[in-house]
Order: C-alpha cells, then structure tokens, then sequence
C-alpha cells in the first residue's frame, strides 16, 4: 500500500492488491477517518463466457452497508474494464468498452475507523481479478 499526496489532508491510497477471483476489500484503519472523494479500481475478466456485474459498497464498523453504487454496464468475458467512482462535477461520463463510470454524491462521505469499502461482483470467476485500487480520500488522523 503506498501513499500520494494531492494537497492539505488529500491523498490518493494505493489499496491492496486482491488474488484472482476475490473482491477488493479496503478496511480504514484504526487510527484514521477518512471523506470518501473516489475510487478507481480495473477487473480483467477471464474467458469464462458469463457477465459480470460489480457494484461498489460501503459498510460501517459493524459490517452495515451504508452506500452502494451498482454499474448498469455488464463486464463480459476477456474484457478489461476500469470502474470509476468520483464527483463529476457537470456530466457523467458515458460508459465505454473499457471504462464504467458513477458519481458520488455532492456532500461528504465521511468513512470512520473501520468502515470497508469494497466490491460485491455477481458472477465474478476463479480467473477474474481485480487490480489495486486508488483510492482518493482526505485523511484525518487521530
């Protein structure tokens, strides 16, 4: 995991590089809160001939889920698609063969210790993987 800094409190968070066939599983740890400010994350999908359909969630500390942005495009076999999540500020980009898009909302989305952020993917395969994702977030430490 590895760290870069976009301005006061504003960084972009390399996450953890999920194995083939897992979802990506992001954990604030315990000594920080984090605004949620978006997420970049790319699945290469096997050649299994089935669709895939991947939403983005947020659960709190006792595993609820507080937000979810599921993707109206599938994810089809041997592609590779990179799933955006960011505040577009007028209008949402199109989704591409190789690019989904969705937008948070305006206000903030304050993550507290031990919130996920993570990948819920119908249909994933033993093949498909998911890179590491970046996460853009303000970070406050306690």
């Amino acid at each position: 995991m590895s760290e870069s800094r976009l301005g006061p409190n504003r960084s972009t968070f390399a996450g953890s590089d999920p194995v083939a066939g897992a979802e990506v599983n992001e954990v604030v740890p315990a000594t920080q809160d984090w605004d949620f400010l978006g997420l970049i994350v790319t699945l290469v999908a096997d050649a299994t001939a089935i669709s895939r359909d991947v939403d983005i969630v947020v659960e709190d500390e006792a595993g609820n889920e507080v937000a979810r942005w599921p993707f109206n495009t599938s994810i089809t076999a041997s592609q590779t698609v990179a799933i955006h999540i960011g505040n577009y500020p007028e209008t949402l980009p199109t989704d591409t063969a190789t690019d989904h898009y969705h937008t948070i909302p305006r206000t903030l989305m304050e993550l507290g210790p031990s919130y996920v952020i993570k990948t819920v993917s119908a249909n994933l395969q033993a093949g498909d993987n998911f890179g590491i994702p970046q996460i853009f977030r303000r970070l406050f430490v306690a």
